[in-house]
């Protein structure tokens, strides 16, 4: 098992972040505050605000966990903070 902090910024986002989940038998949850989803539901990401990270909860393990983080890199959630 492993969690990630990831953000879906658009419609796009959400397509191509459920179209790299579904191939994989595991479960995939998201968390966004209170409100919990299953990853793998359109209805249910599509019902999430895209204006914060999520916290994905990956119930995989070996080698699969390894390639599925590979693989959903480019939603990681980077917290960039300035200072002036």
């Amino acid at each position: 098992m492993k969690d990630m902090k990831i953000q879906l910024r658009s419609t796009q986002d959400i397509m191509r972040f459920n179209k790299k989940i579904t191939k994989y038998e595991c479960d995939f949850d998201i968390e966004v505050g209170h409100n919990y989803v299953d990853a793998k539901s359109l209805l249910g990401l599509y019902s999430l605000s895209l204006q914060r990270p999520m916290m994905l909860h990956i119930q995989a393990d070996g080698d699969i966990l390894d390639e599925i983080v590979a693989e959903l890199q480019e939603f990681t959630y980077m917290d960039v903070a300035y200072e002036c």
